[in-house]
């Protein structure tokens, strides 16, 4: 009896092991980004990771958070990554995924993030032709197996940090799953670790 428990608590430990393991690579993972998917310096050495639903107002408010952070810290780099909670937020950030194929992921974010909620709620046509884009390359490729991917592997990168709902931020190693922090705060917290490096 008393080897099995010895066996089970050590399973329990490495197991506990192995899921911080996953945790901290995801931590890590997560802040690599293509060019598209940065707002900021690739080589600022603080980098915050934004899982964002662009119909969620903690998620709107973050965003204007993170503008302002951005005017007053030029050393952060910020990685964007959707985490569509309703299905329109999933055909928006199909959209803005397409978009990133045209170099406009950036342009789609702060776009779809500064419109009234009611005009994101429009069929994927209607959103698009207020835009100057190719909105029929963006129809095409909406629901292909490339944009499946990248929504399916941020869903993987929140999950391992823990992240179930936008909004959320990563910084360093911290998880912050809410909007509550001012961007003194956020900018505090970015000073300490740029500091530490």
């Amino acid at each position: 009896m008393r080897g099995l428990l010895l066996f089970v608590g050590f399973i329990v430990v490495l197991g506990f092991g192995a899921l911080m393991g996953v945790q901290y690579a995801g931590l890590s993972i997560a802040k690599i980004s293509t060019e598209q998917e940065r707002l900021g310096l690739s080589d600022a050495p603080v980098t915050i990771v934004h899982y964002y639903d662009f119909l969620n107002a903690g998620s709107r408010r973050m965003y204007g958070q993170l503008l302002q952070l951005r005017a007053q810290n030029r050393n952060v780099n910020i990685v964007i990554r959707p985490l569509p909670q309703y299905k329109q937020s999933e055909v928006l950030a199909r959209m803005a995924i397409v978009a990133r194929d045209l170099n406009l992921y950036e342009a789609f974010y702060n776009r779809f993030m500064r419109m009234e909620l009611t005009d994101l709620e429009q069929r994927p046509e209607v959103i698009l032709s207020g835009l100057n884009v190719n909105g029929q390359y963006i129809l095409d490729h909406m629901y292909s197996r490339k944009t499946d991917m990248i929504l399916k592997w941020n869903k993987f990168l929140a999950w391992t940090a823990r992240v179930s709902v936008p909004p959320a931020l990563v910084i360093g190693d911290e998880v912050i799953n809410h909007d509550a922090l001012s961007v003194r705060e956020i900018n505090d917290k970015v000073e300490k670790l740029a500091r530490a490096q």
